[in-house]
C-alpha cells in the first residue's frame, strides 16, 4: 500500500446501505475476505437480522476503503473490537472512520480528521422523556418537556449528535465521559472545536461530529437499486 495516499482534506463521505435481496450476495462473498477476529464475532450473533447488517457493514466498509484507495477488497485487515467499529490494521496514516447501523440501515464514513457518525431509526414510537434522562442535560430535557409537538424530532436529533459525538473523541476522553455532559446546543452552535453534520435518509436521522469543518460532503450508495430520500441540515458548505 502507497503511504502516501491519503483522504482529501476536509471531505467527508458517508457512504450508506440496506440489508435487503439484492445485498444477499454481498454479505455471502464477504465471509471469504473475513479474518479470524471477524469469523469469531458472526459465530457470536445469533439473531439472523444482526447476522445481516453486520455482513453488510463489513462489505460496505471494504468497498469503500477499495474505491476510495484503488486497493482490492482483499487487501483491508480487520480486527474485531468488543462493542464497537473493528480496526481497519493497515488504514494509510492520517484516515479516520466511524460506522453505525439501525433496522438494517448502515452508515460508513470516512475523512482525514477524527470523526463520529451514528444513525437512528425513527419510525418507532417510545417514551421520549424517560429514555431522554439517560443523555440530555437539565436544559435539554426542559426543552423536551416543553415543545411536545416536536419531541420525536428534537430526541432524535439530540441523541444522534451525541452518540456520533461521544464515537469522534479519544478513547481516553470517552472513559471519562457521559451523554449528558456533551451539549447539543454547543454543537450546532459552533462553540467547540467539533462541527456537526445532520440530516435523514429515509426513515433515519443521522448525525456526524467531525474535528473539522468539511468543505464537501459526499454521499454514496452501495448496491443501490431503488431511491433513497435524503437532506441535510445544519452546517453550511463552503
Amino acid at each position: 500500500m502507497d503511504s502516501n495516499v491519503v483522504v482529501l482534506p476536509d471531505t467527508l463521505q458517508l457512504w450508506f446501505a440496506r440489508v435487503s435481496d439484492s445485498a444477499m450476495n454481498a454479505e455471502q462473498s464477504i465471509r471469504n475476505l473475513f479474518s479470524d477476529s471477524e469469523k469469531n464475532r458472526l459465530k457470536s450473533i445469533k439473531s439472523n437480522n444482526k447476522r445481516g447488517e453486520y455482513l453488510l457493514s463489513r462489505a460496505l466498509m471494504r468497498h469503500a476503503l477499495s474505491q476510495h484507495f484503488q486497493l482490492q477488497e482483499k487487501e483491508w485487515q480487520f480486527f474485531e473490537r468488543f462493542d464497537s467499529a473493528p480496526v481497519v490494521c493497515n488504514l494509510p496514516k492520517n484516515t479516520y472512520h466511524s460506522l453505525s447501523h439501525s433496522d438494517g440501515l448502515i452508515c460508513f464514513a470516512l475523512s482525514d480528521c477524527p470523526l463520529g457518525i451514528d444513525i437512528e431509526t425513527t419510525n418507532k414510537q417510545r417514551n421520549y422523556l424517560a429514555l431522554a434522562e439517560v443523555f440530555m442535560n437539565d436544559k435539554e430535557l426542559d426543552h423536551l418537556a416543553q415543545n411536545e409537538s416536536t419531541q420525536d424530532d428534537q430526541f432524535y436529533r439530540t441523541w444522534c449528535a451525541k452518540e456520533a459525538y461521544f464515537k469522534a473523541l479519544p478513547a481516553t476522553e470517552q472513559a471519562i465521559t457521559f451523554l449528558n455532559q456533551l451539549s447539543y446546543s454547543a454543537l450546532i452552535k459552533n462553540l467547540t472545536e467539533w462541527r456537526l453534520v445532520e440530516g435523514k435518509i429515509d426513515t433515519c436521522r443521522f448525525a456526524a461530529v467531525m474535528n473539522n469543518k468539511p468543505r464537501t460532503i459526499n454521499q454514496f450508495y452501495f448496491l443501490a437499486k431503488d431511491n433513497w430520500s435524503h437532506s441535510f441540515c445544519g452546517l453550511e458548505i463552503e
